[in-house]
């Protein structure tokens, strides 16, 4: 798990929930061992489809949890907690939406690697005055935080007005929707109709963020606003507040945010075409042990119907 710099304190709250990809166990003193987080029921299921990867099951089920089909179809199940993810029928079909997982995962995570530049570059660009004092033009004072009570930042408005797509934008637009094997229209149903200017402050913008990245929530939050309104300026000495100017790796972080947010809704129509293709013959885990428990003559092949339809209905509720 990787945190974005410099930290955040959600992750250590007393309801907050982590789901390791691996455990750490100790089966003879002194003997440590990592594993694959699976159930036996899991296991079981991997074997029973002749998968060779058991991490394969994790980023599935990061993928299915982004699909917005899946979104959509299991509001209720999410905003509780606890969705009922499908299992694909085929190694391959598994192998499929694992790797879509894993792109997502590559794009979540701040520590990783990726860095969308070129074509994803003019995507929250970075507009300067020219000949800038970097000391000034990279302070945020447009309103994004202000101080609560005792330690707590309360977001504020900033500045972020809206506006069309410029011409040579939409062509860009185009350019990076073909790379990703959508038309312009697909890219401006997923991004936005409109984009926003992010200022920093009277001088100095962050350009064309669209309006779906500026929008997007985690948990309930916009993720941009929200990062804004910890690093608003202040020189009040006891203020939660920034006492400085953002660093330029930091005006650059927030631009490597816009765009892997924006990857990520351009993921979307891959996403749900993973997620319907599993669909119709899709199983959950205790009808996939049951099959396991019958091949293995654990459980009678003429088990009663009604044990049969209770495992069917578990499994596919969502």
């Amino acid at each position: 798990m990787a945190l974005s710099p410099p930290g955040c304190s959600g992750v250590t709250r007393r309801k907050a929930a982590h789901q390791p990809l691996f455990s750490i166990g100790e089966p003879l003193p002194g003997k440590i061992e990592i594993r694959d987080n699976l159930t036996q029921a899991a296991t079981n299921y991997l074997l029973q489809i002749a998968c060779g990867a058991p991490t394969d099951l994790f980023f599935h089920a990061l993928s299915v949890m982004h699909s917005p089909l899946f979104r959509s179809e299991n509001t209720g199940a999410l905003m509780s907690d606890w969705p009922r993810i499908p299992l694909p029928a085929t190694a391959e079909l598994l192998s499929h939406s694992a790797a879509l997982g894993r792109r997502l995962a590559e794009i979540l995570d701040s520590e990783s690697s990726i860095n969308l530049a070129a074509e994803w570059s003019f995507l929250a660009a970075l507009k300067l005055p020219r000949d800038p004092d970097l000391e000034k033009a990279l302070k945020l004072t447009a309103g994004w935080g202000h101080k609560g009570q005792g330690s707590a930042i309360n977001p504020g408005r900033g500045l972020a007005p809206e506006r069309p797509w410029a011409e040579a934008e939409r062509e860009k637009l185009s350019a990076l929707a073909a790379i990703q094997s959508l038309t312009l229209a697909d890219a401006l149903t997923l991004l936005g109709e409109t984009s926003v200017d992010v200022h920093l402050n009277g001088d100095a913008r962050w350009s064309a963020v669209p309006v779906h990245v500026w929008n997007y929530t985690l948990g309930g939050y916009q993720v941009l606003k929200k990062w804004l309104s910890y690093r608003e300026f202040t020189d009040e000495p006891t203020s939660p507040l920034l006492h400085r100017a953002l660093r330029p790796e930091e005006a650059a972080y927030f631009a490597q945010v816009v765009r892997r947010i924006a990857a990520i809704l351009l993921l979307g129509p891959s996403l749900d075409t993973s997620y319907r293709a599993i669909l119709p013959t899709a199983t959950g885990l205790v009808e996939a042990e049951m099959a396991h428990a019958a091949s293995h003559e654990l459980l009678p092949r003429n088990a009663p119907s009604t044990v049969r339809d209770t495992s069917r209905r578990s499994s596919t509720e969502r």
